[in-house]
């Protein structure tokens, strides 16, 4: 059975982007999550979205 959920972690290894920029965009609700007890969860299918269309296109990082 295949994941359809990854820690903020396993995405940052993931993707190369800072937990600290992830967090940042999942407050700015442009990445969906869900919350399992205090936890949050990002969905497979977003991570999808990422590394077919690139990093850039999908998050905007903002300074």
């Amino acid at each position: 059975m295949e994941r359809q959920f990854f820690t903020v972690q396993e995405i940052a290894e993931l993707t190369g982007f800072s937990k600290v920029t992830l967090y940042r965009a999942i407050s700015r609700q442009e990445i969906p999550t869900i919350k399992i007890g205090v936890a949050l969860r990002i969905p497979k299918t977003w991570l999808d979205q990422v590394l077919n269309a690139g990093a850039t296109a999908s998050l905007e990082v903002q300074a």
